[in-house]
């Protein structure tokens, strides 16, 4: 066995561990993606790939 699932309660945690995994991932990718984009639209020479 890789990885144990169960809870404290033996109950598998299975469901809440990836949507646990995925909210938080999709969470950096959110910011990464606002990082990303505040970074280019502060440089003149990229500013331009950016349109508003």
């Amino acid at each position: 066995m890789i990885a144990d699932f169960t809870n404290e309660n033996g109950s598998d945690s299975l469901r809440e561990t990836i949507e646990a995994n995925y909210r938080q991932v999709k969470q950096e990718v959110l910011s990464l993606v606002d990082s990303e984009t505040a970074r280019i639209k502060a440089d003149p020479t990229l500013s331009h790939l950016i349109k508003e």
